[in-house]
């Protein structure tokens, strides 16, 4: 019973399911905004333009992986699945984290001095441009698993 538990989970949770998966979850989110209600309030205010703009974005770049990884499973040329999981966990956790940084109650607060301001924004580059280089890396992953899946002589059926 475990060994058919384990496998449907294999066979359900694929990479290209996960970016599908995400890129919903994330268009969801991005499209709460919208709501009228919650409009009223922040209303054009810099929340909703960089909330709405990343969701889009984001939104379309893992529905374009998922197309991806699901076009050379259906070649019969299947991308590796570790590869891909670390592609995965490496371009989920960097867009979480630039989302936790543009979406972060401080980002809005008022300082009392220019200092601190500036502070704070120097600690917020920081973590976006470490998170921009494990995305990167991520993609790099990517596209060795591509090009290591093109150089595969044996076709998996």
């Amino acid at each position: 019973m475990q060994h058919r538990i384990s496998r449907f989970l294999v066979n359900f949770i694929r990479t290209d399911f996960l970016f599908t998966l995400s890129g919903i979850s994330i268009l969801i989110c991005g499209s709460f905004l919208s709501h009228s209600t919650l409009d009223i309030q922040i209303h054009d205010t810099f929340f909703v333009i960089r909330h709405w703009h990343l969701a889009l974005a984001f939104c379309a770049l893992f529905m374009i992986f998922a197309i991806i990884y699901f076009s050379f499973k259906k070649a019969n040329r299947p991308l590796y699945k570790k590869l891909g999981s670390a592609h995965y966990v490496l371009t989920i956790l960097p867009i979480l984290a630039i989302y936790a940084v543009f979406l972060s109650p401080n980002r809005s607060r008022a300082y009392q001095n220019m200092s601190e301001e500036m502070e704070n924004i120097a600690r917020f580059n920081i973590i976006i441009s470490i998170s921009i280089l494990f995305f990167l890396f991520g993609q790099l992953l990517l596209l060795i698993n591509i090009l290591a899946t093109l150089m595969r002589k044996k076709v998996i059926h």
